[in-house]
């Protein structure tokens, strides 16, 4: 199948940026290492998931916000955002596959994989936010930067067994998010202690159809 790469609505850039960009969504990891038939459940790696979560690769363009209007000599502050720096491949916990029924499509031969998803994760984010203001030129230390990540719902794959390829997967994921971070910042003569925290919750709904051509 193809499909062409454009900005969200609302959004711009160079065009050149869209040109090597390609839509990847490896489902071999949901794959079994040994054989199994109709009915029997396995476990598959938890930090897979990523590959789901994260489809599109190729160029990607990260372009630093602006810095928000503040009074002339005065400091503009920003809270660093913990959700753009999180590897979902960091999860863990647990997702259990199970082969739920095979049926006969066009002469073609589909399992349907149902995929339990149950994972969580904690991370430290003070080295990659120390990185970000080394990168910025920003004079700042971060003390705390914990981020809490929870992901839990059912997808279904659906496999041609004959040619070993994924059809389609689709599901639901409910999940929430916390973070709390803690650092002091070096300006004009001044170091200020700052904080932000927030929690929060999202639905993440995944549909997509495969070509099999």
């Amino acid at each position: 199948d193809e499909f062409e790469a454009s900005f969200a609505d609302g959004s711009e850039g160079d065009e050149e940026w869209l040109e090597d960009v390609r839509v990847e969504a490896h489902l071999e990891w949901l794959l079994p290492d040994d054989e199994v038939s109709e009915g029997d459940s396995w476990e598959v790696d938890p930090g897979s998931i990523a590959s789901l979560l994260e489809p599109l690769s190729g160029s990607m363009v990260e372009e630093a916000p602006e810095a928000p209007d503040g009074p002339e000599g005065g400091i503009a502050i920003s809270a660093p955002s913990p959700d753009e720096r999180f590897d979902p491949a960091a999860m863990e916990g647990e997702i259990t596959a199970r082969w739920a029924s095979t049926d006969t499509d066009e002469g073609a031969r589909l399992a349907t994989i149902e995929l339990t998803v149950e994972l969580e994760a904690t991370v430290d984010l003070i080295p990659e936010f120390n990185d970000d203001a080394s990168e910025r030129g920003a004079d700042e230390e971060y003390q705390v930067a914990e981020y809490e990540r929870t992901l839990a719902g059912e997808l279904t794959v659906v496999w041609d067994l004959e040619r070993d390829v994924p059809v389609s997967v689709a599901g639901e994921l409910e999940g929430t998010a916390a973070y709390e971070v803690e650092w002091t910042l070096n300006a004009q003569s001044m170091e200020l202690e700052l904080a932000a925290s927030g929690e929060s919750e999202d639905t993440i709904q995944i549909e997509a159809a495969f070509s099999v051509e």
